[in-house]
């Protein structure tokens, strides 16, 4: 995974919660599916979208302008709740 530590400074995260939240999660991704046995070579490519979730993907969208508009609809659907 690429170093997005930069990003999410410039984006107000709490990087200590955020690292912590990011070596649980790879954590159980990795006993829960990486470790099945027989694993499709399809799943590579899920795999790789799912190991940059919290970074490429973020990327993506702040560069199209497009980050704030979801952040803010995200946090509508959740007042929703």
């Amino acid at each position: 995974m690429s170093n997005y530590t930069q990003m999410w400074s410039d984006l107000g995260l709490d990087l200590k919660g955020h690292d912590a939240l990011l070596a649980v999660l790879g954590g159980a991704y990795k006993d829960i599916f990486l470790s099945q046995k027989n694993r499709p070579g399809g799943m590579k490519y899920f795999d790789f979208v799912m190991s940059e979730v919290h970074g490429l993907r973020i990327r993506e969208l702040r560069d199209a302008g497009q980050l704030k508009t979801r952040v803010e609809a995200f946090v509508e659907r959740l007042k929703g709740l």
